[in-house]
């Protein structure tokens, strides 16, 4: 299960007040623990009200309203995302923490996230049925960054997708903290694969402001990638991809096995000679 646990806001936080060092370092402090537990997704902190915005809806009238708010206990100043076994898991978590308001009155609040075993009974025959029509190609893309994503209830809806025909492709983003190890890539791209899914993306970290934490560099992506062409066949190998900034399109990053000299590196690091000499 994926457990959001949310950071409410505080007059402090709206009014723009920083942690001091020593507060800073006692909450890398307790995210280096999750992420050495192995529970946490994902986790940021917000600025003020007055640095965002509120669209509104209304049918179809939809009304931009700029900040700040004035109802800070409906407001947020930062999340966890975290991977948990029970919501009792996620409590306890949330319980270690330390005070987010660092000493001031707050609180954070649990909720549990939807994610794709949750969809398990929505994908019902009548849906089958549409993504089927003759004559219209549809392909489902399934969005998983780890192994243990991959739930009974998710599995039995993506079965129902494959066992009519609909093709499943699996994409990723690579983050630091979460997948970015050899072991836990070939995990998830093995899940996929017995799932019926086929990788189809691994992707790059955007450069999306305030996620630098959890980005690679692009050498330690090619390594991984480098990594497992040894260890999983080439169903089970997405492209890495690097999307550019501006809108420029998405570009594949892998690691180069021809060599300036003509030989060709194989899984193993060893160097060949190409073609082979008569």
């Amino acid at each position: 299960m994926q457990f959001m646990m949310i950071v409410k806001a505080t007059a402090e936080s709206e009014a723009g007040v920083m942690p001091k060092a020593e507060q800073m370092l006692e909450m890398q402090k307790y995210n280096e623990g999750l992420v050495k537990a192995g529970v946490l997704l994902a986790g940021e902190g917000v600025h003020s009200s007055a640095k965002g915005a509120r669209v509104y809806f209304d049918g179809d009238k939809k009304t931009v309203v700029d900040g700040p708010f004035t109802e800070t206990k409906e407001l947020i100043a930062g999340f966890w995302m975290i991977q948990a076994k029970s919501l009792e898991e996620a409590i306890e978590w949330a319980k270690r923490a330390p005070n987010p308001s660092f000493g001031g009155k707050t609180n954070i609040e649990i909720r549990q996230v939807i994610t794709m075993e949750d969809f398990g009974d929505a994908v019902t025959p009548e849906l089958v049925r549409a993504l089927r029509r003759e004559g219209l190609a549809v392909y489902v893309a399934i969005h998983a960054n780890h192994g243990r994503e991959f739930a009974a209830a998710g599995r039995a809806a993506c079965a129902r997708l494959a066992d009519a025909g609909v093709p499943l492709l699996g994409q990723t983003v690579l983050l630091k903290g979460v997948n970015d190890d050899v072991q836990a890539l070939e995990n998830l791209f093995r899940a996929m694969v017995e799932t019926r899914i086929k990788p189809y993306y691994l992707h790059h970290a955007d450069l999306a402001p305030g996620t630098a934490h959890f980005r690679t560099t692009l050498a330690e992506g090619q390594a991984l990638m480098r990594a497992l062409r040894g260890r999983v066949s080439g169903l089970c190998q997405p492209t890495y991809v690097l999307d550019i900034p501006g809108g420029h399109g998405k570009v594949p990053v892998g690691p180069d096995y021809l060599e300036a000299d003509g030989e060709v590196e194989d899984p193993n690091g060893r160097r060949h000679p190409y073609p082979p000499a008569r």
